[in-house]
């Protein structure tokens, strides 16, 4: 609902105001699991049959 949207988003605002470093950790971890996607979705899955 869009009260639980605007409670997420206040609360995501004050996680990342009192640890500045959740915004650097949270971008870390997408690129690694965008990184592990396309490295599975690049390589020939029959080969390993």
């Amino acid at each position: 609902t869009l009260i639980q949207i605007i409670l997420n988003d206040v609360a995501e605002k004050n996680v990342i105001e009192e640890r500045p470093g959740v915004v650097d950790i949270r971008n870390k971890a997408y690129d690694d699991i965008l990184k592990g996607y396309s490295k599975i979705h690049k390589e020939d899955i029959l080969q390993f049959l």
